[in-house]
């Protein structure tokens, strides 16, 4: 149903304007203008000509496009200038309002301009969501302004306005001025076909003082989302009580006893069903067909046509769509509107439309099943079949026929192919029948895991399906009604080489051929680039084009593409730190049929104008649109943070919320999304807008991870088919553990505590938290009412103190607890309810979890470090001690064999002595959540990593242990330095000054380097210059400086300018290599004359984002790229060319490499750092680079030197490294032969569900050999 006939008050919402233009005399002609199907309006308008024969005839005009207000106006300019008329109104069909069109006319004719706008005073608060307008005192308009981003005017327009038939040549005019010219090139996706009203015409009329401004305070509402339906529902009806009282709802003529009670205003269809007993109004519109039963309840809301309100039903400020039923004491509430009339309700108001009131069946895809559950709100969720799937489900879609819907399956193993399949449910069993297959690839006997993903156009089916390799394999679905059998019809055709990251069907006219978007990484451009073809189908096949368009992104790190549907070939590119909006013109779009599918010359990469923003988005897992339009999307990353993407005249991304790792975003319709998490907490989520927010309505357990959806309605199945693909993750492991084959896979799992042998009491409450001391016997549970204690068979009710986050049991007379407002730790006595101490948190950081051991409180900051407070009772203090273990927040848990454990990114076993706390972190990262149990006398733990359940008989660290032994205070040096340090420093050895350097002006230091090369011992200086008065981020200007020292002084001895920041410099070769933003350059040293040098360009390599380090052997330099890892490049000095011969293939956003110089550069190690605090090692050989991951750190990495060590030593040192948190630290591997590391342990060190063994060792033996890490440092 499009907006205007949305019924207000009982009638189409457009009704009410033609109501008020019947009071207006000499009113002949009304048009209705719009880009519907004509087919859409000719009921009302066949209905409205009946009723207002008498005043004027009413047209529906539609639009060959969607054209804007002026548009269309401008567009039927003849239609409306017929007659020759003096006047006429132009009036939007989304406000509700009491229309004073008569006071309107008559003050137009009193100043006759060009143009009259019908204004109202609103908040200031909101004034800026409107069209504001500043007048002067005779009431003309000196300027109007679209929804300013700052405050302007009070005065906004309601959307009525009264023009003279002079409008249509001021349009013109406009049309050909340079304004208009100007703002075509200026605007980002500016369509010269569409022309706005209030943008385009009225605000050069105001700025040219054409345009007057009647100003009215006549109730006003704008009707701008479906929330301001219902005040815009309460307003029409306020007017029918004081003026029109005959269109409200009339009781009937029976006793009292036989009807209803209504409380006026109500407006009821006569075909409406209400049953005694019932309460209706104020402010009710009820539909035709509706059926009210007895004892129901309803105020304040819209109920249209065909739906049934059970017994006892309670609607409030509701809207509920057509043809739903809610059943007998459901409770639909909604919020109550703001009293301010102009204020645009966004929220609040609660919406249910038809879709609600169906059965939701769920089909899960595994690795080669679809496990189907039928589910309700009484029964919960109960598996009803499943279906085999010979293959890998990758991807589903839903297709829809002319008589009834399929699934498109594609699969990667044991071949690349397109399954489409339907599925039934006869007499409580799921079947299915293989309609067709497709193979993509040629058949080879060999299994293939090729395949990388496919679309589906939904209006012509046509999809694409695409291997890694770039090879695109177009096809065409059909059915065929007379032989009842699916078709997919297609071909090969090779495009490039291309890896192809991600595809899209851009939305585009009916005339324009279906064009395919590709986002590809291209190895002749830096960024990802935007790929553009059309598809060209003919009766016999579909085939793709030749490349038609080629733009590169500034998005380095882009991964999808989305299709917005609403706007014409648009395109929202999305990546980690940023996103990026393309609306494509359709000129650049013209392309012709391919000659045959062999490659083809790419067309020229372009640059093209864009929206863009950044964001802490990290690699995205999972997005979906919020809107048919695709105006606004939901993303989620992997680490779990969920973000809001709105599209209007600027991109703008919100953090809403967060879950474990949201794998899949699905739009479910009517505003419900559903969310696939990786750790069992999958949820059903409503967004709402100002502010954008996430509303969680139902939580799932045991769904995910989920990695594809779709929605169908199978034969047999009344209702909705939720289809997802679950690959083998959360439950993979207990198919590999025969120790665990009897725990059910769909059970959920319950905690039992007990306390010396008895079980605590169960008591219907809700319960936030449980703590417990087995050595103490005591349960401490914390229930909404308060705090229950459980001690040694007593039990005492406590008082719950205010805004406390996490508790524990500290002895037998105290309780600690923090709070969330303050970040502190308080202590309490259980006997007295006395606060007897509390400090807060060091660096006031949240504290997020507590655990007691030996009378001492550990807690758990949001910052990855660990706190332990010991607490004298006598001296009422506390002594506070503190470890940094990660970066992200800390949980406390403790083992059953009573090992203490702190989960973060780097997860790690802690112990505690009476000097101090030790740690040694765990050799497996993000530990989401542990437990342990005993079996035979020996300890299990089982734990979530990486979205997994796994089991193990001993956590450890591996052979590889780091240990924080010097705190130095203040960061360790860096090689890229503070803005502050703008000069130069000469030491001695006592670190006393000798001499000093300062910088030019704006200039400031990035790199300090001793080198020697060419036999020459040379101080090398990088800097750039801050450009932030220019507005710019980027460095574009930089100066490479080489120093001598002589009689304790410097000597400048060369000095040149280059295009950018100097990050990074070393030597190779006896050259000079330099780093300058993006790009490595290598120099030779040449002496001229005494302490003068001249440096000589020898080669250069560009390919890279940002290079922050360099590190060399030989003539191999091995560089740091923020966003490609590690490049390694050769240097010859006779070709004049630095040539790149391997690269670092995982995943990683370096910050340091330090190369291991032994001699051979055929054959070496790097030591390197990332951003995600990983130590890693890379290792050239001659079958290339290799790489492996030595630990996961508690800081960010700020200098890596390669450890030396004794002979005789048991432990092996890998690095000594600086963190920019100020500690030195060593990084070590413990001798496999260490006689007793080693002993007696092999056995059992051994992950279930893995297939190597490993040799490790137990993390809490690794304190004992403390001294040995020392003499590392």
């Amino acid at each position: 149903m499009p907006k205007p006939l949305f019924p207000l008050g009982g009638k189409p919402m457009i009704w009410h304007q033609l109501q008020a233009l019947s009071e207006v005399s000499d009113c002949t002609e009304v048009f209705l203008i719009g880009f519907w199907p004509e087919e859409t309006f000719a009921a009302f308008v066949n209905e409205s000509n009946i009723e207002f024969k008498d005043h004027f005839n009413v047209r529906y005009l539609r639009e060959w496009q969607e054209l804007g207000t002026g548009g269309g106006t401008y567009h039927f300019r003849d239609l409306i200038a017929k007659g020759s008329p003096t006047a006429f109104f132009v009036i939007h069909s989304d406000i509700a309002c009491a229309f004073p069109l008569n006071d309107l006319r008559s003050f137009h004719e009193r100043h006759r301009g060009v143009g009259t706008i019908q204004a109202a005073r609103v908040n200031k608060d909101v004034a800026h969501k409107y069209g504001c307008i500043v007048s002067n005192e005779n009431a003309l308009a000196i300027h109007y302004a679209e929804k300013p981003d700052s405050f302007v005017s009070d005065l906004v327009s309601t959307g009525v306005y009264l023009f003279d038939v002079s409008l249509f040549s001021e349009i013109k005019a406009i049309m050909d001025s340079h304004y208009y010219k100007q703002l075509a090139s200026e605007e980002i996706g500016f369509d010269e076909e569409i022309l706005r009203l209030e943008q385009d015409v009225i605000r050069p009329l105001a700025d040219a003082q054409k345009m007057y401004v009647f100003e009215t305070d006549v109730p006003w509402r704008p009707i701008k989302s479906a929330g301001s339906a219902l005040p815009a529902n309460a307003l029409y009806l306020g007017q029918y009580q004081s003026k029109q009282s005959k269109l409200l709802y009339s009781e009937p003529a029976e006793s009292e006893s036989d009807h209803a009670e209504i409380i006026q205003p109500v407006t009821i269809d006569p075909s409406a069903t209400i049953s005694k007993g019932c309460k209706i109004g104020p402010f009710v519109s009820i539909g035709p067909n509706v059926v009210i039963k007895e004892g129901a309840r309803i105020a304040h809301s819209i109920i249209q046509r065909n739906t049934v309100v059970e017994a006892h039903g309670c609607i409030v400020y509701s809207i509920i769509g057509a043809r739903c039923r809610l059943a007998p004491w459901a409770r639909v509430e909604g919020q109550p509107f703001t009293g301010d009339e102009s204020a645009p309700t966004q929220s609040g108001i609660c919406i249910l439309d038809s879709n609600n009131n169906k059965e939701k069946v769920l089909v899960a895809a595994s690795t080669s099943q679809l496990i189907v559950y039928s589910g309700s709100m009484t029964d919960g969720i109960s598996e009803i079949g499943r279906v085999d799937v010979n293959g890998r489900v990758i991807g589903i879609d839903k297709i829809i026929f002319q008589t009834h819907e399929s699934l498109l399956l594609t699969l990667d193993h044991p071949q690349a192919q397109l399954v489409i399949l339907s599925l039934s449910y006869e007499n409580g069993v799921i079947k299915h029948i293989v309609e067709c297959t497709k193979m993509l690839v040629e058949t080879t006997g060999e299994p293939s895991y090729e395949y990388c993903n496919s679309i589906v156009n939904k209006s012509t089916q046509i999809g694409v399906s695409h291997l890694w390799q770039g090879q695109l394999h177009a096809f065409k679905l059909s059915y065929d009604d007379r032989r009842k059998t699916h078709i997919i019809d297609g071909r090969n055709s090779q495009i490039d080489h291309s890896v192809i990251l991600s595809m899209a069907f851009l939305a585009t006219d009916k005339d324009e051929k279906p064009t395919l978007c590709r986002l590809v990484q291209s190895a002749d451009v830096d960024n990802p680039l935007l790929v553009f073809e059309h598809l060209i189908c003919k009766e016999d096949y579909v085939d793709i084009s030749q490349t038609v368009l080629r733009i590169e992104t500034q998005c380095p790190s882009a991964q999808k593409i989305v299709a917005v549907e609403g706007k014409k070939r648009a395109v929202l590119v999305i990546g980690a730190f940023g996103c990026e909006y393309y609306e494509i013109p359709k000129k650049d779009l013209k392309g012709v049929r391919r000659k045959s599918s062999t490659t083809v010359t790419s067309p020229q990469v372009v640059d093209m104008e864009h929206l863009s923003v950044k964001s802490p988005m990290a690699a995205v897992r999972g997005y979906t649109a919020v809107n048919d339009s695709c105006t606004a999307w939901l993303v989620g990353d992997e680490k779990g943070d969920i973000y809001y993407i709105s599209i209007s005249n600027f991109l703008e991304i919100t953090l809403v919320g967060n879950s474990s790792v949201a794998s899949t975003l699905q739009h479910l319709g009517s505003g419900f999304l559903f969310l696939g998490s990786q750790n069992e907490d999958s949820k059903l989520l409503v967004v709402q807008t100002n502010p954008v927010r996430i509303v969680e309505l139902e939580k799932y357990t045991n769904l995910a991870p989920v990695s594809d959806m779709a929605l169908t309605h199978p034969d047999g199945i009344q209702g909705q088919l939720v289809i997802y693909d679950i690959p083998n993750g959360l439950y993979g492991t207990f198919d590999e553990s025969v120790a665990y084959q009897d725990v059910r896979r769909d059970m959920p799992t319950l905690s039992v505590v007990s306390s010396g042998g008895r079980h605590v009491e169960r008591k219907e409450t809700e319960i936030d938290f449980v703590s417990v001391s087995e050595d103490l016997e005591s349960v401490l549970v914390v229930g909404v009412e308060g705090l229950v204690l459980h001690q040694k068979g007593q039990r005492r009710n406590l008082h719950k103190p205010e805004h406390a986050a996490t508790y524990a049991i500290l002895d037998d007379n105290h309780i600690v607890y923090t709070t969330w407002t303050d970040y502190s730790v308080n202590i309490v006595d259980s006997r007295s309810n006395e606060l007897i101490y509390s400090c807060k948190s060091r660096d006031d950081t949240p504290l997020l979890s507590l655990l007691v051991e030996n009378k001492v409180v550990l807690a758990g900051s949001a910052d990855g470090s660990l706190y332990a407070f010991r607490f004298d009772e006598h001296l009422k203090s506390v002594d506070i001690q503190t470890v940094a273990i990660g970066s992200t927040a800390v949980g406390l848990t403790r083992s059953n064999d009573g090992l203490i454990f702190a989960l973060c990114d780097v997860p790690s076993i802690v112990t505690l002595d009476n000097t101090r706390l030790r740690y040694s972190s765990i050799n497996i990262n993000y530990i989401n959540g542990l437990t342990s149990y005993k079996t035979n006398d020996m300890v299990n733990y089982v734990f979530v990593q990486n979205d997994q359940l796994k089991f193990s008989r001993i956590l450890s660290t591996e052979n590889r242990v780091h240990i924080h032994s010097i705190e130095m205070g203040a960061d360790v040096p860096r090689q890229v330095a503070y803005k502050e340090d703008s000069c130069v420093k000469l030491l001695d050895s006592n670190y006393e000054q000798l001499a000093q350097m300062e910088m030019e002006k704006d200039e400031i230091v990035s790199v300090v380097e001793s080198l020697s090369i060419a036999n020459m011992e040379v101080f090398v200086v990088g800097t750039y210059y801050n450009n932030e008065t220019e507005g710019t981020e980027e460095a574009t200007k930089g100066r490479f400086i080489i120093l001598l020292v002589k009689d304790d002084k410097f000597i400048i001895a060369s000095s040149f300018l280059v295009p950018g920041c100097v990050y990074a410099v070393c030597g190779i070769d006896q050259k000079l290599a330099v780093a300058v933003n993006y790009q490595v350059r290598v120099y030779d040293i040449e002496s001229i004359r005494d302490d003068t040098y001249k440096m000589r360009f020898i080669a250069s390599y560009g390919n890279a984002f940002v290079v922050v380090s360099l590190t060399s052997v030989g003539k191999i330099l091995v560089v740091a790229d923020f966003l490609k890892s590690a490049i390694y490049l050769q240097l010859d000095t006779e070709r004049g060319a630095l040539t790149q011969v391997g690269y670092d293939t995982a995943q990683r956003w370096s910050s340091l490499v330090v190369a291991l110089d032994d001699g051979n550069e055929e054959t070496f190690t790097t030591l390197g750092a990332d951003i995600r605090f990983h130590l890693f090692a890379l290792d050239r050989t001659s079958s290339g680079i290799t790489s492996r991951t030595l630990a996961q750190l508690p800081d960010n990495v700020s200098a890596i030197e390669r450890a030396k060590t004794r002979s005789g030593d048991k432990l092996q040192p890998l690095a000594i490294y600086g963190t920019s948190a100020g500690a030195i630290c060593a990084l070590a591997s413990a001798d496999s032969s260490y006689e007793g590391l080693n002993g007696g342990r092999v056995k059992v060190r051994q992950e279930v569900g893995t297939r190597q063994d490993q040799n490790v060792v137990d993390g809490d033996i690794l304190s004992a050999h403390d001294d040995e890490l020392q003499r590392l440092l």
